[in-house]
């Protein structure tokens, strides 16, 4: 165990290139907010869902980059206390608070699409929201199948002592800090930035596995790319062959098949963790790229990181994936890729780097926001406009009825994309026209990036996985 993991190790801290249909994907929202023929957004109307009824909110004088709210985890009652002037919550002044990642809207019992299946059953009609005190507002009950009342608590408790200190036990937790009905709230989510980098730590908590179960999903993947990385040998063994070359690659070919069984692991476990709704929410994946270094929280309520897992947070997650997807397309850079097909092994290679990019894995190991907007249409938004507000602060960008005087307005995301690109265009002037798109754009549109915009060298295959050819673009 000991020696594997200092190869593990070793591999992680090598030099290498690489850029700065599985169960886990689902079918989103086409990427562009516009068609050639017309535009596929929300037409702003006067009675059309708002976050408040009225305009010009701005930020509270002097709340400089703190939360409007924090929520005090002290027992028997939870708080949910206002900022007042000079940062004090609750009596405490300036305190120290924790934040959670997590995907709830799609899970709401109060929701229209689950007002029948709510009145079908009396055990769901009984399901209430976790209590917080100090809310004005009421907080939506979860089905219990996502988690319960209970685990939601001890999830809170765990992440309120993440960093070992307990006083105040304060916790950033948007259902109890964010009045989602109101103006304050919709500017709220263009300070989410500010918030999340404030938090002293910030878990991710990963509701579909036990403690057990991701330790041992996070092993496997361990254990499996130093079996992996040993095949890597052999691209370089090609360049320095010069004779026997077709006997070397049928060679190699074969084993490959032989070993094929870790490919198959590996990719099987990669699509079980990616299967977690985190990973497919639109607003985690904004909070993954502000927070890289939040730490894995499991069901159950306890956080993955022994020596034995070697995978704790989430930029290690990213790290070893992004390895894992270089290292497989080394191996068909060795061989052509045509001559090969309806081998398992090349299929499971295929697999890995198409998975690895488009849950967006790839992207956040490049710490490169448009590479990362790039993969926003694969994840799911509940809102069309959300293609933008759930994104905008990896860029900075407080944009729409987001921004200080114009809440109360709604965008269409045709409106925001618009406004996205425009500041894009004045912070990035050139950065920001380095894209092509994947489909058709309007007249006069190509200036504008847009969710079907993909930098050379990190598209994501639409269709069947294919390999890419890396440019090392960066986005400075």
């Amino acid at each position: 165990m000991a020696e594997e993991l200092a190869v593990f190790r070793d591999i992680l801290a090598s030099d290498y290139e690489g850029p700065s249909q599985l169960e886990s994907f689902a079918v989103v929202p086409p990427p562009s907010g516009y068609s050639t023929l017309q535009p596929t957004t929300h037409i702003t109307t006067d009675t059309q869902e708002s976050w408040s009824t009225s305009s010009g909110a701005v930020d509270p004088p002097g709340i400089e980059n703190w939360p409007r709210r924090l929520l005090q985890l002290t027992s028997p009652v939870w708080t949910s206390h206002e900022w007042q002037p000079g940062h004090i919550y609750g009596g405490h002044r300036e305190p120290k608070y924790n934040a959670i990642s997590y995907t709830w809207g799609r899970f709401r019992l109060d929701s229209a699409e689950a007002s029948k299946a709510v009145r079908r059953s009396k055990k769901l009609c009984q399901v209430r929201g976790i209590s917080i005190d100090g809310c004005p507002w009421t907080i939506p009950p979860i089905h219990p199948a996502r988690f319960t009342v209970d685990e939601f608590r001890q999830a809170l408790e765990r992440t309120s002592e993440i960093d070992g200190d307990s006083s105040g036990k304060f916790v950033w937790l948007d259902v109890a800090c964010i009045d989602q009905e109101s103006e304050a709230g919709q500017l709220e989510v263009g300070r989410q930035a500010d918030i999340f980098r404030g938090a002293q730590k910030v878990s991710v908590w990963l509701t579909d596995f036990s403690l057990t179960e991701l330790e041992k999903a996070f092993s496997s993947i361990r254990s499996d790319l130093v079996t992996v990385r040993a095949f890597q040998s052999m691209p370089d063994r090609y360049l320095e062959l010069t004779e026997n070359i077709e006997s070397w690659k049928m060679g190699s070919t074969e084993r490959m098949e032989e070993n094929v069984e870790v490919l198959n692991t590996m990719t099987s476990t990669l699509d079980k963790i990616c299967k977690d709704p985190w990973f497919s929410s639109l607003w985690t994946l904004q909070e993954a790229f502000l927070c890289p270094e939040a730490r894995f929280l499991s069901r159950d309520g306890h956080f993955v990181g022994s020596d034995s897992v070697a995978i704790g947070n989430l930029s290690q997650l990213t790290l070893i994936c992004e390895r894992t997807r270089v290292i497989t397309e080394d191996l068909l850079k060795a061989f052509e890729v045509d001559t090969l097909k309806g081998l398992t092994w090349m299929k499971r290679c295929l697999e890995i780097g198409h998975l690895v990019k488009a849950k967006g894995l790839a992207a956040l190991h490049s710490r490169n926001p448009i590479v990362l907007y790039s993969t926003a249409g694969k994840r799911t938004a509940k809102k069309d406009y959300d293609y933008i507000y759930a994104i905008q602060q990896v860029f900075g960008f407080r944009l729409g009825n987001s921004r200080p005087g114009d809440a109360g307005r709604v965008y269409s995301r045709l409106e925001l994309q618009m406004q996205l690109g425009a500041d894009l265009l004045e912070k990035y002037p050139v950065q920001s026209q380095m894209h092509i798109f994947d489909e058709p754009v309007e007249d006069q549109m190509g200036w504008c990036i847009s969710l079907a915009s993909r930098l050379p060298g990190h598209r994501i295959p639409q269709d069947v996985p294919g390999m890419v050819n890396e440019t090392g673009l960066k986005f400075e």
